[in-house]
């Protein structure tokens, strides 16, 4: 069974010479000059994979090497029975050169060519291989030629060898034409020679009409030369004359007609090889005109292209659908799609249901708290983040001479040649960075408030740090309000607003992308203020109260929260753009590694669910990246499928690390399987390992990393709040030295295990 993962490998070959590689259902390979695609046939999943490789790596030489003129489906001026031997002979100069370039491809073009000889692509059968036209034989000599031990003279082994020295197309041309007029020449000759009888006989084998006799006149005439004019009567010259430009006339008449017939079929047909061909068995030609073609026709090339779309899938399989492409051929303008942090905060002042605006004198107060109780963690984990730096550094370093005297190993020197002072090299630790995305979908409602307040964690963490970071709310309620609600026609009309889910409206009906309602809310950064910060906290710590107390916005006075807020338009819940995230994203974290001058950025991302879908058509959905010439398959059209591959065409282009934390309701029997939804994880729900996962996850969490992920957490819902309360420890009354100890480590231990998404990173980073 062919994979596509083969023909991936194979098109990321050959996306370092500037050519993007598409499979599509055509009936046969092009290649289009100005966008410098290569579009492939699907080939069958009973081919072997040497005969995969064979076949691409022919098409992609043609590709490299091979003008437009010169591929198998073009049309030349003279005629198809030259366009044979064309094609002869430019195979054997690509095929020299794509080998020479890819030497690995030599097995599999041996192997590839003797399974095509044994299904008898060649037209072998039964055939007398001395007998075979020079340019038969010349294409089995360098297709399988040891396979079948072709013979060849002296002189014909002169064009062997310059088939083997052919460099230039020009040169291609120029040995195609002198073996076609070399064969038109010997067949000639051999028709001079053959008797009518004979010559009949061999218009029956290749089933050809005789016509009239005065045209086997008229034809016999043009293949001795003989014009007698001289002992012909002036009558009958005129009489041959008259007829021979009704002839003519006729003749060109039908020519124009057979030429705009092509020409019409053209335009609804785009395989021009057989165009050609019936242009040429139009009853143009003379019987012996025909027979001449037979004779001079490269039988095997003819045969190979009679069998080549045996290859090739022809008909709609459910397990294995024609890909559907989506490009990306321009730098995407990540900033339409971000809604800057101080368009979010002026969402908190007075307007709207919101007359009075956010009461930040409450919610203060709890931000307050927070960032209090968690300063001393704060300081901690930057303590152990730099020893553990510190440690891996010192794992790298490595001890070098000086070349300075070690004076008191001097007296030494004639029993050790070590006399030398030695130095401790420990390299330079990593510049991180960290793009964050967080799910404000609707199935978040319960734990927002949570998650936000992981989120506010890591990035004090970053702050305190001094790590470039972005952390990112991803939804599509703010645009989705923002272009269509009618309360918001004058909003609608400033400057800030107009530019938001406008960029890929055109680009929405070329490639049937859906990014029009997506939005990237920035929740934190590092290019935030202490008093911006703070604000920041405020506000989404309010909007994460509000949504989770079921939008009820009136609480008792005991609430450190606003009691009169209402939740903003457009910072609603809404829907899970997560696919269109990554797309968008992947240009912004280009930038910001280059800003930044990171060694290291993470991409992180934080949900509860799968992704709504990126593309509106097809089941089998790639990418395609001209500018970097990337085509990746990204799995099926289904759960989460396109997520993975997305996640792994972000990394190919960007280098990031990615991160992923899933939060899953307290199931711990599903873990492992909701795991391989999430991350593509190849762990195992039996056994000892999927037992290990489940008691991890009953904890709090449980990792894997041989996913999409370079590092994928599930956390249990129930365990992801976090304790403001330093000083609730679970001891007895009376309680002895050595249990009060054990409870102020668990209780420790506790308080780390809770900061989820901060311990995960920490241990990450300092690897």
């Amino acid at each position: 069974m062919i994979q596509n993962s083969n023909k991936d490998i194979l098109a990321k070959l050959m996306a370092t010479e500037n050519i993007t590689v598409l499979h599509k259902q055509v009936p046969t390979a092009y290649f289009d000059v100005k966008s410098r695609t290569l579009v492939c046939p699907i080939l069958k999943g009973d081919m072997s994979p040497e005969l995969t490789d064979l076949f691409m790596g022919h098409e992609v030489g043609h590709a490299l090497n091979t003008p437009a003129d010169g591929w198998h489906d073009s049309v030349s001026d003279k005629g198809m029975i030259f366009k044979g031997y064309l094609n002869v002979i430019e195979d054997c100069r690509i095929e020299k050169m794509i080998k020479n370039k890819y030497p690995g491809l030599r097995k599999s073009f041996y192997s590839g060519y003797r399974d095509l000889a044994n299904r008898d692509f060649f037209g072998l059968k039964g055939k007398d291989l001395e007998v075979l036209n020079l340019i038969d034989r010349i294409n089995i000599h360098f297709k399988i030629g040891s396979i079948a031990n072709v013979k060849f003279t002296d002189e014909e082994m002169v064009y062997v060898q310059r088939c083997h020295k052919l460099e230039t197309f020009e040169q291609v041309m120029t040995l195609a034409t002198e073996l076609f007029d070399r064969q038109n020449e010997l067949n000639e000759n051999e028709l001079e020679s053959m008797s009518d009888i004979d010559i009949q006989d061999m218009m029956e084998d290749f089933d050809i009409e005789e016509g009239d006799e005065s045209m086997m006149g008229d034809s016999d005439q043009q293949l001795d030369n003989d014009e007698d004019s001289d002992e012909s009567s002036s009558s009958t010259d005129e009489t041959e004359s008259s007829s021979q430009e009704d002839v003519e006339s006729s003749e060109s008449d039908s020519s124009e007609e057979g030429e705009e017939e092509s020409e019409e079929e053209s335009d609804q047909d785009s395989n021009k090889s057989e165009e050609g061909e019936g242009s040429e068995k139009s009853g143009t030609k003379s019987p012996l005109d025909q027979l001449l073609d037979e004779m001079n026709k490269s039988i095997t090339d003819h045969a190979f292209r009679e069998k080549e779309s045996e290859l090739y899938k022809t008909d709609h399989d459910w397990s294995d659908p024609e890909p559907t492409y989506f490009e990306i051929k321009d730098k995407i303008k990540y900033k339409n799609y971000i809604v800057d942090f101080k368009e979010i905060d002026k969402q908190f002042s007075p307007n709207g249901d919101n007359e009075k605006g956010l009461d930040r004198t409450r919610v203060s107060k709890t931000v307050k708290e927070f960032q209090d109780s968690n300063k001393k963690i704060i300081n901690y984990m930057v303590k152990e983040f730099e020893m553990k730096k510190a440690a891996a550094a010192y794992k790298r370093s490595w001890s070098a001479k000086s070349g300075e005297l070690n004076m008191d190993k001097l007296h030494l020197f004639q029993l050790k040649d070590d006399i030398f002072n030695r130095v401790q090299v420990t390299p330079e630790g990593k510049n991180h960075g960290i793009v964050m995305v967080l799910d404000w979908s609707g199935s978040m409602s319960g734990t927002v408030q949570n998650t936000i307040e992981q989120a506010s964690l890591l990035s004090m963490y970053c702050r305190r740090l001094a790590i470039p970071f972005t952390l990112f709310a991803f939804s599509d309620s703010y645009m989705r309000h923002r272009n269509y609600d009618d309360d918001f026609e004058t909003i609608q009309k400033k400057d800030e607003y107009k530019r938001y889910g406008k960029e890929f409206e055109k680009n929405d009906t070329e490639n049937d992308w859906t990014f029009g309602n997506l939005g990237l809310l920035e929740m934190f950064s590092d290019r935030m203020s202490n008093t911006e910060f703070t604000r920041a906290m405020e506000n989404w710590f309010q909007l994460g109260y509000t949504i989770d107390h079921g939008y009820s916005y009136y609480y008792d006075e005991s609430t450190t929260h606003d009691t009169n807020f209402y939740i903003p338009m457009g910072l609603h819940l809404g829907g899970t753009p997560l696919d269109h995230s990554i797309v968008v994203l992947r240009d912004y974290i280009l930038d910001f590694q280059r800003q930044h001058n990171l060694d290291i950025c993470s991409f992180i991302t934080l949900t509860d669910g799968s992704s709504h879908s990126l593309f509106t058509r097809g089941s089998n959905p790639h990418i395609v990246d001209r500018k970097r010439n990337l085509t990746m398959k990204l799995g099926s059209s289904g759960y989460r499928s396109t997520t993975h591959g997305l996640l792994n065409w972000l990394k190919e282009t960007t280098g990031c690390n990615t991160i992923g934390f899933y939060i899953k309701e307290n199931k711990p029997k599903d873990v492992v399987w909701d795991a391989q939804n999430f991350c593509d994880t190849k762990c195992s729900a039996y056994g000892d390992e999927g037992d290990i996962k489940v008691k991890e996850f009953r904890q709090i969490a449980t990792t894997f990393n041989d996913g999409c992920y370079d590092l994928a957490i599930i956390i249990n819902q129930k365990k992801i709040s976090i304790n403001y309360d330093e000083d609730q420890l679970n001891v007895d009354q009376g309680a002895n030295k050595g249990a009060l100890k054990r409870a102020l480590v668990k209780a420790g231990n506790n308080k780390m295990k809770q900061r989820v998404i901060l311990n995960q990173f920490v241990e990450q980073m300092a690897v």
